[in-house]
């Protein structure tokens, strides 16, 4: 269990008249982690979370959060995992005062040799906005946002404190609101020194 207290103290009094300045959340969570097998483990945690405004009631939010992983690794040489979750983040704007994300992904690796290893991933993630700013027609624009991740990348560690990483990543996001999609392609490289 645990207990937040947020404050936005930098807050103009313009801002101040339009939004709380201060929130709590609440969180209520069991956690696990188990083995169920030797190459197989669930984790991660399961609970509720309350988000109260002092002035606002209409910005509350209260729900189910959660978040579980399977890993699973029947070679030394092969491993995939499977995330679903479900959580609420801040999102403060004119229309909004929490975002809740809910996510499905799934992520296989294969290490090809010791030295070289490629992995891959796709997730879904759906992000709800709430929080009604009681401004009237304002409070009406509501954002839901759905956006699906493909990346696959690539390792190369020579040397054990040594790793080169190549990432390619293509995101395309649908919205309710036309001005937050996109559709866009990232690739990436890193080099890493561990001494």
């Amino acid at each position: 269990a645990s207990q937040t207290d947020g404050s936005y103290p930098s807050r103009d009094a313009f801002n101040t008249a339009l939004f709380d300045d201060e929130y709590t959340q609440r969180n209520l969570q069991l956690r696990g982690n188990w083995r169920v097998a030797g190459h197989s483990r669930v984790s991660g945690y399961l609970g509720g979370s309350e988000r109260e405004y002092p002035e606002f009631s209409e910005r509350d939010f209260t729900g189910l959060t959660g978040r579980i992983s399977y890993d699973w690794a029947p070679t030394g040489k092969l491993s995939l995992n499977l995330l679903a979750r479900r959580e609420i983040g801040a999102e403060v704007d004119l229309v909004d005062n929490f975002v809740v994300t809910e996510s499905i992904s799934i992520t296989p690796a294969w290490a090809l040799t010791s030295d070289i290893s490629i992995g891959a991933g796709y997730e879904w993630r759906k992000r709800t906005y709430g929080g009604d700013p009681a401004l009237g027609v304002i409070a009406d624009v509501g954002k839901d946002d759905t956006t699906d991740i493909a990346r696959l990348s690539g390792n190369y560690a020579p040397l054990r404190n040594l790793k080169f990483t190549v990432l390619v990543q293509h995101e395309a996001r649908d919205s309710n609101n036309a001005d937050r999609e996109y559709d866009a392609g990232l690739v990436s490289a890193a080099v890493q020194f561990n001494w």
